[in-house]
């Protein structure tokens, strides 16, 4: 799993953004500058991360602050009632944090006396947040990377939204170890008019024993990784994808990589370790691909 995190970290190494005043009000440019802002913050500088932290914050607050608006005003209200309305719940949410906070000062016995439809709210935006699926458009064509936790309650009902998907570069799928059965060529095929140049599926242990032959349909693929199945042989189908460059296996109990990774020329990096690789077969790997590395520790 070291390579994996080494690749998610590298995902977040970008520079520190700079930060506008105050917020714009069009729904367009707040989530530009969103997207802005989580490519160009260096998430390794704590002020950086905090900066842009607040940053998101305003503009997250923005955001709710138009949709309540642009609610209300469907709902019949005028512009000044809408804005009415937007305060009214913002004294809300602000009153019940005062009670929460009060009585957490009083300590761990004392009650916390919230109005019905405040305690309605709470309860309906933490749902909200549990909901797997996406319901904002926009985010279906911003989006560049997606992680499907199995583990997860709903995964599947997120899994079942692939299609409607149109920028993810980066598919991670995890599994939930020797869960229920997840059916991933199906999967796949949702996500097949995807530009992925990185695909993961890690920890499905024995829900994963064949690799998909829906793999080979992305070929502008350049990184996959396999950790944690079952898989004890590679598809020779694998071997259509030229631009592949990192290939990591590790944790599988496969014993033999041939002659899948004969067609795998432009491989840079393979990660073996904790597989059944003997050290003889890796050896022969390092002489037919001499500018591949193989990992296996």
């Amino acid at each position: 799993m070291r390579s994996l995190l080494l690749f998610l970290l590298s995902l977040l190494l970008v520079a520190v953004p700079a930060l506008a005043a105050d917020p714009p009000t069009d729904p367009a440019a707040i989530r530009s500058e969103m997207i802005r802002i989580r490519r160009s913050t260096n998430w390794n500088d704590p002020t950086a991360v905090q900066k842009a932290n607040e940053r998101i914050r305003q503009l997250t607050a923005q955001l709710e602050t138009n949709r309540l608006k642009q609610e209300a005003v469907k709902a019949g209200a005028t512009t000044e009632q809408a804005a009415e309305a937007v305060e009214s719940a913002v004294l809300n949410r602000a009153t019940a944090l005062d009670k929460v906070e009060d009585s957490a000062a009083k300590g761990r016995g004392s009650g916390i006396d919230l109005a019905e439809e405040v305690r309605q709210q709470i309860v309906q935006e933490y749902e909200e947040d549990r909901n797997p699926l996406i319901r904002n458009p926009a985010l279906f064509d911003e989006l560049t990377v997606l992680v499907i936790d199995f583990a997860l309650p709903r995964a599947q009902e997120r899994a079942e939204q692939l299609d409607q998907f149109k920028a993810i570069n980066t598919l991670i799928l995890k599994g939930a170890g020797p869960g229920a059965p997840v059916n991933l060529e199906a999967i796949l095929a949702k996500a097949r008019h995807l530009p992925l140049t990185a695909l993961y599926m890690i920890n499905f242990e024995t829900g994963l024993s064949t690799v998909p032959l829906a793999v080979a349909a992305f070929p502008d693929l350049t990184e996959l990784g396999l950790f944690n199945n079952n898989l004890t042989a590679l598809p020779v189908a694998l071997g259509q994808l030229d631009k592949l460059r990192i290939l990591y296996l590790d944790g599988n109990p496969i014993a033999t990589l041939k002659p899948a990774i004969a067609g795998l020329r432009g491989l840079s990096e393979l990660g073996v370790a904790r597989t059944r690789i003997s050290a003889a077969e890796a050896a022969e790997i390092a002489n037919m691909l001499p500018q591949c590395k193989v990992l296996s520790q």
